[in-house]
């Protein structure tokens, strides 16, 4: 154990309990992002890869024609 963790762990009993939740969390968070590394930026990039497969092209609008078709509707007589 390092000096450094030795003094971390020394400070821990001085915390106030409702303050020490929040210590917890940051190591939590800490040891996540540690943890990160090149096999998850690898699975994210597969996993768009097959999200980008999926998307197909939308169908070309006539959006005056839609437009027209819109306000017949809703204000024909």
């Amino acid at each position: 154990m390092t000096s450094l963790q030795k003094e971390a762990i020394a400070l821990i009993p001085g915390i106030p309990d409702e303050d020490l939740y929040h210590v917890v969390q940051i190591i939590k968070r800490i040891r996540v992002s540690a943890n990160t590394n090149t096999s998850d930026q690898e699975t994210r990039n597969k996993a768009f890869a097959v999200i980008e497969s999926l998307r197909r092209p939308a169908p070309e609008l006539d959006y005056n024609e839609e437009l027209e078709k819109w306000r017949d509707e809703k204000y024909a007589l």
